[in-house]
């Protein structure tokens, strides 16, 4: 709640106590406030009775929570309608949270104008008062102005007395903040367009602290939005899902706060990579401007990073930066979803994928900045959004791109000395370990060469053990749980049969197991080896570590590739008990691409859509039917929202080029996704 009905009552519980009103109106008759203060904040106290009152006639008792279903119900009441390509909802959503801000706004004045002048007693009344700068004082820990025409003397003060604030590590007073904000009209065209402004709010961006605190406190005051209206049209703009917590303008405020605590060595135990990257990088301060406009584009339409970096552009030559921080900025803006993207969905042991990525970059410095964008950006969405899995994905990624922006034009390692380097270590390792040469011959030739490519060779030995310990028995298994990680990865050897990814992944589904990434290899003699990474995060914390869970994941999946197990009948009944009581979602739209140019390999297929149990499987068999080969997954899954991509050939290992084929297979999976969602494991 910030901006709810209890942060009125209680600035108005202070304020009765202090001038012995009983109302908004007996404070304007005190000239505590103004008239339209007080108009503003009345309209949002109606608002928000409304809002209450209609939760508790829609649902006919006490209930205060304004969810989903809720705020499609009461936006007609309201005589609301969503912008073009917003969800339902939305408008209200605005609505409320632009009225919340008005009041958490009051409240905070209201409470500061109240408590700085209350000593407290007769020995406090002497406050320490230090002079700034003509004009300026501090007393204690706030910050005030000597003269009421402060600001109309020279108007570049309604942004330098910020500076002030963050350079002495105080606030402003109750009654200056209300100074700031009735005179928020001097700032116009032409002052947006002084370099004066642009120097101090680049200064204030500089500053080696506070500088999200200092932000937080202009945007809160509106002289942000004044001197940047493509940020202040971002105010109380909803994302309207389950995955963002923030509006977008507090988005990117808290994207900025995020990487200044990285800077300050807060996650320097999780995260040490990072924190060196931000600690030595001279253009922190153009990173924290990309953070602040990376999301100026939403709200104009589709491609909302195309639009940003046009609108970032117009700001950049507004604020007096030079091209080249220009060129910086606006890279950011227009590129920061690409490097979550890629190191997400793509395939990081592919060296085209690094190396497109890298040549998009272009440079040391564009890797550096992206990657501490891209980290803010994500820590920015919700808890526990950036986790360790995640983590480990980006900066693999980076330190990929990195060693080949460093290596420049020089000639990579040719692949077919590469993988005899490979072999041999293998070999020499194998054979210290006194196993049989012809298994280890065996075992060289008939893997696949993408396999030493892409698998640590300190992995390979465990590999040879497992295939050589299947002998008759239908499948071996084997867990490694990787705490630090928040992953655990499972192993399955087994004969190679149509459908075993399905197989495996129906599984892990009806044991309540969460599926991050999986890689298929098959043996030339048709033993095939599928490794699943999967999720801590998911569910409870312990989940993915008790032992009888895994066993009986074994016993399981040992019926189902026996034939003793239907698959689609174990995921649709554990469909039915873990959907049992599910309360209204979101409907997220369902998007599918099929993708020939990520991979020079293989098809890759993205699936958009909203994640329930059983999704998966449905996606993995459908391709199954289809006749097509996975060998790669990657899972990603955000509140409500799934996106799953799939590295997929054809039966003899090839992309498929056809393009009926590939309509045929985008409609198919369509199909299967959309028609009855809630059922997705039915066949």
């Amino acid at each position: 709640g910030e901006g709810g009905l209890r942060d009125l009552h209680t600035a108005m519980w202070l304020a009765k106590v202090k001038y012995k009103v009983h109302s908004l109106e007996e404070l304007v008759q005190k000239a505590v406030i103004t008239e339209p203060e007080a108009a503003e904040v009345i309209e949002a106290r109606d608002f928000l009775w409304r809002v209450r009152n209609s939760l508790h006639f829609l649902t006919g008792r006490h209930f205060d929570q304004i969810t989903f279903e809720l705020q499609e119900r009461i936006e007609p009441i309201f005589g609301l309608k969503p912008e073009e390509g917003q969800a339902a909802g939305s408008a209200l959503m605005r609505a409320y949270y632009q009225h919340a801000s008005t009041i958490h706004r009051f409240a905070e004045g209201l409470i500061a104008r109240v408590t700085e002048n209350s000593s407290g007693g007769r020995f406090f009344h002497r406050t320490p008062t230090r002079r700034i700068r003509p004009g300026v004082i501090v007393m204690g820990n706030l910050m005030s102005i000597a003269q009421s025409d402060f600001f109309q003397r020279d108007p570049l003060n309604l942004i330098t007395i910020y500076a002030d604030c963050q350079a002495q590590d105080v606030s402003l007073s109750g009654s200056t903040y209300q100074l700031v904000r009735d005179n928020l009209g001097l700032i116009d065209d032409a002052m947006r367009k002084d370099p004066r402004v642009a120097g101090a709010l680049m200064t204030i961006l500089s500053g080696r602290q506070r500088v999200a605190e200092t932000l937080e406190a202009m945007h809160l005051s509106g002289v942000l939005g004044a001197i940047i209206p493509e940020f202040g049209n971002l105010y109380a703009r909803v994302l309207h899902d389950l995955y963002h917590i923030y509006t977008v303008d507090r988005h990117s405020l808290v994207a900025v706060r995020e990487l200044e605590r990285l800077r300050t060595g807060e996650f320097k135990d999780p995260t040490p990579l990072l924190t060196e990257v931000a600690r030595e990088l001279p253009h922190l301060p153009l990173v924290f401007l990309a953070l602040l406009l990376h999301d100026i584009g939403k709200g104009h339409g589709h491609d909302h990073h195309e639009r940003g970096a046009s609108l970032t552009a117009e700001v950049s030559q507004r604020l007096g930066l030079d091209s080249e921080e220009i060129d910086l900025v606006v890279f950011l803006v227009r590129n920061h979803l690409m490097m979550s993207q890629v190191a997400q969905k793509g395939d990081l042991d592919d060296q085209t994928t690094v190396a497109e990525f890298a040549r998009t970059v272009g440079s040391i410095d564009r890797l550096k900045a992206l990657y501490l964008l891209t980290y803010a950006d994500m820590r920015a969405v919700a808890p526990k959004v950036y986790n360790n899995w995640r983590d480990m994905l980006l900066s693999d990624l980076y330190l990929r791109a990195l060693k080949m922006l460093e290596q420049g034009d020089r000639e990579a390692v040719d692949p077919a000395r590469r993988l005899a380097t490979v072999k041999e270590a293998v070999r020499a390792t194998l054979l210290a370990a006194s196993a049989p040469e012809a298994d280890i011959n065996a075992f060289l030739d008939e893997m696949p060469d993408r396999y030493f490519f892409t698998v640590p060779e300190n992995d390979i030995p465990l590999h040879f053990d497992l295939m050589r310990s299947l002998d008759d028995r239908p499948l071996v298994c084997r867990i490694r749980h990787f705490p630090e990680l928040e992953f655990s990865e499972f192993i399955v050897v087994t004969g190679d049969r149509p459908g075993l990814f399905a197989m495996i992944a129906g599984v892990l589904t009806a044991n309540n197991l969460n599926i991050l990434s999986a890689r298929i290899t098959t043996r030339a003699n048709g033993i095939a080896m599928d490794v699943f990474r999967v999720s801590h995060q998911m569910g409870e914390a312990s989940m993915a570590l008790e032992d009888d869970r895994w066993l009986r994941v074994e016993h399981d999946l040992e019926r189902v590739i026996t034939g003793q197990q239907d698959i689609a009948g174990l995921v649709a009944a554990a469909h039915h008990v873990q959907s049992a009581g599910r309360k209204f979602v979101r409907h997220v739209p369902t998007e599918v691409t099929v993708d020939n140019r990520t991979s020079e390999q293989f098809t890759v297929i993205d699936v958009f859509t909203q994640d329930r149990v059983g999704l998966l499987f449905a996606i993995t068999h459908t391709l199954f039917r289809l006749g097509l080969r996975i060998h790669l997954a990657r899972i990603s899954t955000n509140a409500d929202q799934a996106l799953d991509v799939f590295y997929v050939s054809d039966r003899d290992g090839g992309k498929i080029e056809d393009l009926e084929r590939m309509r045929e297979l985008r409609a198919a999976l369509l199909e299967k996704v959309v028609q009855n969602p809630q059922a997705g494991a039915s066949t």
